[in-house]
């Protein structure tokens, strides 16, 4: 097998840049949820009247009791999925700069699958009126789309590279003509 460095250069590079972008990924879902709790909260309110109980919110404190709890879900998926992200983002660049890390692949195949559900069920919720929903649901489909090209686009360079080094240290590689 022939040595290509300039496409084993592309890989680690894209793993470099695609690996920041997934740490600026996760800053920005946890802030976009942050500024959900706080500033939107009459969409919660929305919410919990919809799905809560009428004699349930007629309790004292149950309505503060379930924005409570729905507030607290909220930032811990939030935590959850901004500390996936880092975790994904931080382990691809320290890969792609020679240091071994693989766990983080399996968690890009989960966050992989878990944008594919995604995709589908905001598909699924698309009524075809057009309203203010619309505009929101073409600007979160777009972004979920372009979140799966990208981590894609990571697990594609990480296997690569992965490949590379494998087939390298078994010393199957030779230089260029």
């Amino acid at each position: 097998m022939i040595k290509n460095d300039r496409l084993y250069r592309k890989h680690i590079d894209t793993m470099m840049v695609v690996g920041l972008g997934y740490c600026f990924m996760g800053g920005w879902t946890f802030c976009r949820l942050l500024l959900l709790c706080t500033m939107n909260f009459a969409y919660i309110r929305q919410v919990i009247y919809e799905v809560a109980d009428e004699e349930f919110l007629q309790q004292p404190y149950a309505f503060q009791f379930m924005a409570g709890l729905s507030i607290i879900m909220i930032m811990l998926m939030a935590v959850i999925d901004a500390g996936i992200r880092f975790f994904i983002g931080f382990s691809a660049r320290a890969n792609a700069m020679c240091k071994k890390r693989n766990a983080y692949i399996f968690w890009l195949f989960v966050v992989i699958f878990l944008d594919f559900i995604a995709i589908f069920v905001s598909m699924s919720q698309l009524n075809g009126t057009i309203t203010n929903e619309l505009v929101d649901f073409i600007g979160s489909f777009l972004m979920n789309i372009m979140v799966l090209v990208i981590s894609v686009d990571l697990l594609v360079s990480c296997l690569y590279v992965r490949r590379y080094r494998k087939l390298e240290a078994k010393g199957l590689l030779t230089k260029d003509n």
